[in-house]
């Protein structure tokens, strides 16, 4: 077993799921077989072990799902993986360990435009894949934060050529 990473290098995924890959190396003394590996998952703070799974022979690249990462208590933003090579007998190899972490995104500020009937909110480009989109509301406090649960005015959104909303 080599080379342990995110799939495109390191130790860092963008995206709600993350990809490992690895190479297996045999001895230039044992015969070459079909290796397969097991793939584990520990928690990075607990070190519980959430998943477990053996993959077909052949495999060097696993993906842990951010569906099966959420069934299996999380979504964790870190976590450590672990995979073995079985021998040609079955029997688990030492395993090479990494911790994958997926960091937040960075703070998304927008710009605020506005006449005497329109409020223009310019959105910055994001490319981060994590990100699901933006929360704006309305309100005539100052300081509002919706889930405080007071009444917010509702407007109707159009979308325009111009990409504007109203």
């Amino acid at each position: 077993m080599a080379g342990l990473s995110v799939k495109g290098g390191g130790s860092t995924f963008v995206g709600p799921s993350c990809t490992m890959v690895w190479s297996n190396q045999i001895a230039a003394t044992v015969p070459p077989y079909p290796v397969q590996n097991a793939v584990y998952v520990f928690d990075a703070s607990t070190n519980a072990l959430v998943h477990r799974e053996a993959l077909p022979a052949g495999v060097t690249e696993w993906t842990y799902d951010y569906f099966l990462n959420v069934n299996e208590g999380g979504p964790r933003r870190q976590f450590r993986i672990g995979v073995t090579a079985c021998s040609a007998a079955g029997a688990e190899g030492p395993p090479a360990y990494l911790v994958v972490s997926n960091p937040p995104q960075e703070r998304i500020t927008p710009t605020l435009g506005s006449t005497s009937e329109l409020l223009f909110v310019d959105m910055p480009k994001v490319a981060d894949a994590d990100f699901a989109g933006y929360l704006v509301w309305i309100s005539e406090k100052l300081q509002h934060q919706p889930a405080d649960g007071c009444h917010l005015r509702r407007y109707r959104q159009q979308r325009h050529a111009s990409g504007y909303a109203r």
